[in-house]
């Protein structure tokens, strides 16, 4: 559900569908919680190195990613 909740705001932040309430600040928060997972891979690489993988950067890496990328989308297509 949270996913499909997610990608409905990605949606309309890219005028692909109707425009969703609370959509700028949604979009935000979700930049901003994807974000903060992404860094959060470094503090805990760091405290738990035992517990660092591929897959764990990989991880970090891909949220990381996300939240700049969901972010950049937004105010691109908000400034053309």
């Amino acid at each position: 559900f949270l996913f499909v909740v997610v990608a409905l705001y990605a949606l309309s932040s890219a005028g692909v569908i109707k425009v969703l309430p609370f959509q700028t600040v949604s979009v935000h928060i979700i930049s901003i919680l994807c974000l903060v997972r992404g860094l959060a891979t470094i503090p805990s690489s760091i405290m738990f190195p035992e517990m660092v993988s591929t897959f764990s950067i990989s991880a970090g890496i891909i949220w990381f990613l996300t939240g700049s990328m969901f972010y950049v989308g937004h105010k691109y297509a908000n400034n053309s």
